[in-house]
């Protein structure tokens, strides 16, 4: 970890950190060796800001991804993109340092609300807010928290500004 203490970090505004952890849909990305990609949705979302940096927490299902915990694992890349379905406003953030550690005990009340706060969500575009709920739904033990510190933000919401680094 010493040679990743000199890396650039992107410090995360309060608006993006309240925008990622308001029950968006998470999609956490990783690649292997062969340039296979690995996609899950993530079910929650928990951010520590600091003076140097933000620290950036997501809760995955691990029975779900076995694949990109093994790319997490090896090389510690990960994109992870933020999107409210109802606006179709979407974050996307890159990593080098993504870890795997358990997690929290109040994380199970977290994806609780995340499920929820989705659902409502989706409701405002005419989609089941049930449905919503099943994506989050899942054994409190199959439950790992994924952390990492953003180097770079970009804005993936659709349209001319897509793409661009934030």
């Amino acid at each position: 970890m010493s040679g990743q203490s000199h890396t650039p970090t992107r410090q995360l505004t309060e608006a993006e950190i309240a925008f990622m952890q308001r029950g968006v849909s998470i999609l956490v990305a990783t690649s292997n060796p062969a340039r296979r990609t690995s996609v899950l949705h993530a079910v929650g979302c928990r951010v520590q800001a600091g003076e140097t940096g933000s620290e950036v927490t997501v809760l995955l299902r691990p029975s779900h991804c076995p694949a990109l915990l093994a790319d997490i694992r090896r090389d510690g890349q990960v994109a992870v993109a933020f999107c409210l379905p109802s606006t179709h406003k979407t974050l996307q953030l890159k990593a080098r340092d993504a870890r795997l550690l358990p997690p929290l005990p109040s994380d199970r009340f977290l994806v609780q609300a995340s499920a929820q706060a989705f659902g409502d969500d989706i409701a405002l575009i005419n989609e089941p807010a049930e449905l919503g709920r099943q994506l989050f739904a899942g054994d409190d033990g199959d439950l790992v928290a994924l952390c990492f510190t953003p180097l770079a933000a970009f804005d993936q919401t659709p349209g001319p500004r897509a793409g661009e680094r934030v």
